[in-house]
């Protein structure tokens, strides 16, 4: 099988994942990658461009839909690339290891705030801090940023519970627009990867095709889904991926 056809494989699966629960899909593309044999520093780099892709393609979607609210996309993207930057210098000072406990820690408790519901009117509290949620946003994507430089992961897993909680924001909408933000932090690593020589373009090309039909399908998915069904298997997923990334790194640093 060429690059082109298993990279094209590769990035539905991810763009599905991409566009109906709002994340980037790094998490499948990138181990998927080394699957197909691609060095790590490769397979980090070759996944960037289809998060670009996948976020344009699904978030289209939620834009029709009027499911992505865009000054709250730009405010959290704007920090959210400025931090992305700070949190790589960071964790070469640091260790990445006790943040991605901690961080692990706060997806699963925020994916299972977010299954369980909340019990006040979702749209009364969006309307209650509408002339707040800017600034709330800009602060989200320092923390989203921040961690995502510093640990390698997409800033989606922080920024779905915290649109949720924190902005009160409807989960079709809090799932579009981490889909906007997912596509602009991964802008300057695309051009930064693509400096670097870290894209197989061949691979990138099948990943990009792919995560643009996948994509555009998972979104659909979510937008015909209702509020419910959605609050759940983003819930559910968000603490699976808490929890996997927990599991691993304690047991690394037990092993180390």
């Amino acid at each position: 099988m060429s690059k082109v056809a298993a990279g094209a494989i590769v990035g539905v699966v991810a763009g599905i994942l991409s566009g109906a629960a709002g994340l980037g899909g790094a998490i499948v593309s990138t181990p998927g990658i080394r699957v197909l044999g691609a060095a790590p520093l490769i397979a980090v780099g070759t996944t960037v461009p289809a998060i670009v892709v996948a976020s344009a393609s699904g978030s289209w979607n939620y834009l029709r839909s009027r499911c992505c609210d865009l000054p709250v996309a730009f405010a959290t993207g704007a920090t959210g690339v400025i931090f992305t930057v700070l949190g790589a210098l960071f964790a070469r000072v640091v260790g990445g290891r006790p943040l991605m406990l901690a961080t692990a820690c706060l997806v699963v408790y925020g994916g299972g705030r977010i299954f369980q519901g909340r019990h006040l009117d979702e749209s009364s509290r969006w309307r209650a801090i509408s002339k707040a949620r800017v600034p709330i946003a800009a602060g989200i994507g320092v923390v989203a940023g921040f961690l995502s430089g510093a640990l390698g992961i997409g800033g989606g897993i922080v920024m779905l519970p915290a649109y949720y909680r924190l902005l009160g924001m409807p989960i079709k909408k809090t799932t579009g627009t981490s889909l906007v933000v997912a596509g602009l932090m991964a802008i300057p690593g695309t051009l930064v990867h693509w400096r670097l020589g870290n894209i197989d373009w061949y691979l990138a090309t099948g990943l990009c095709a792919g995560a643009l039909v996948g994509s555009y399908l998972g979104s659909r998915v979510t937008l015909l889904s209702g509020e419910r069904r959605v609050r759940i298997y983003v819930g559910v997923l968000l603490v699976a991926i808490g929890t996997a990334y927990g599991v691993g790194e304690a047991i690394a640093w037990i092993r180390a």
